[in-house]
Formats: structure tokens, C-alpha cells, sequence
């Protein structure tokens, strides 16, 4: 119990250390973001942490999905730094718990990513990481009312790939509407279209169909 609280108290300090501070200089307030250095240090630190044992895995996982659902993580600073690291990390331990969600902010992103992620938010890369388990998920997405929930699922379900998800994309073209989304479907198709799709500028590997 007392390793437990032990392990919380660290994640809770290093989610923190990539909330933005405020300093004053005169009237002025400067708010600045987390260096590159702490950027790089939090989530690795967090994946060792997941990886000492299956109790610590789960308390990361919680602790991440707590910030990925929290409206209040997406609107801090330019760039949200604690919502990004929480679903980098999500992806990297492959997450299943969090794919519910990963597909509810699958059209997220924030203001300041305008210049990163080109076409696609960064719970795409997470779920598209997480790979098959995620489908069910995504397949559901299909039929959701708004148009870029639809198009970003397509997409990932592209990037997953496998019979499932064609069938599944197959099925959501025959009833489509939208232009914007009969593209991305079309191009999700090995049959329909490229096995390539737009990229983000952004660890575009992580972007690249794996069939």
C-alpha cells in the first residue's frame, strides 16, 4: 500500500512538472512551458514506472487516462503538453483500457498543434499503436454524427488494418455521405485506394500502414 501511494505521489509530480508556469516581470505575465529536457524525461520516466510491475502499469494508465479526459489538460498553454505526454504514453504501453477514451478525443487537438499535426490528432498515433483491440471501438466511431469522428476513424482503422476493420470501412462506404469521409475511407482500402494516407509532421513513422 505504501509502495502504491509512493508511485502516485511520483506520477502526480511528474505530470505536473508539464503544467505551464506563470512568472511576472512589472505588469506583465510570462507563461512558460516545460523545457525540452523535462518534455523528453516525463514519459520516459513513466514507462519505467510501468514497466516495474503490473500494479504500477495500471496506476500510469489510470493516472493518463484521468488527464486525456480532463477538458481542462487540452487548453493549457499553446501547446498541452501533460494531454500529448498522457497520450504518447497511452500508445507506447499499448493501453487497451484506454481506448474508450482515445476514440472519445480521436478528433481532439488543441490550437497550438496547428503546426504539428497537420491532418490528425494524437490519439490516432496512440489507438493506431494499440493496434486490433482497438477495431470494436473504432467500428462504432463509424456511425458517430459528427463528420471528423467518422473521418479520423477511418483513418486509424486504415492504419490498423486487418479483414475486420476492411469490412468495417467497406460497409461504413456504402452509407457515407460526407465527401471529406468517402475520401479517407477510399484511401483506407486496400482495394480502393494507395496504401499510404496524409501524414502528420510529426513522427510520421508512426503513421505508416504495417501490411
Amino acid at each position: 500500500m505504501a509502495h502504491n501511494k509512493k508511485i502516485k505521489a511520483e506520477i502526480k509530480a511528474l505530470l505536473e512538472k508539464l503544467i505551464p508556469t506563470k512568472t511576472h516581470e512589472g505588469s506583465s505575465t510570462i507563461i512558460n512551458g516545460p523545457s525540452l529536457e523535462i518534455q523528453q524525461q516525463v514519459p520516459q520516466r513513466l514507462l519505467e514506472i510501468a514497466n516495474e510491475s503490473t500494479e504500477s502499469r495500471t496506476t500510469v494508465i489510470k493516472a493518463l487516462i484521468k488527464v486525456v479526459d480532463k477538458p481542462r489538460a487540452k487548453k493549457r498553454f499553446m501547446i498541452s503538453h501533460q494531454w500529448l505526454t498522457a497520450i504518447d504514453v497511452l500508445g507506447r504501453l499499448k493501453a487497451t483500457e484506454a481506448i474508450d477514451v482515445l476514440t472519445k478525443n480521436i478528433n481532439e487537438t488543441d490550437p497550438g498543434l496547428t503546426m504539428v499535426y497537420v491532418f490528425h490528432g494524437p490519439a490516432v498515433v496512440a489507438l493506431a499503436q494499440i493496434g486490433e483491440p482497438a477495431v470494436p471501438r473504432l467500428v462504432k466511431a463509424l456511425s458517430r454524427k459528427k463528420a471528423a469522428v467518422r473521418r479520423e476513424s477511418a483513418y486509424t482503422l486504415g492504419l490498423i488494418g486487418g479483414s475486420d476493420a476492411e469490412r468495417a470501412l467497406e460497409k461504413a462506404l456504402k452509407k457515407e455521405k460526407n465527401k471529406d469521409v468517402i475520401h479517407f475511407i477510399k484511401a483506407a482500402l486496400p482495394t480502393e485506394g494507395p496504401r499510404s494516407l496524409p501524414t502528420t509532421l510529426l513522427n510520421p513513422e508512426s503513421y505508416k500502414f504495417s501490411r
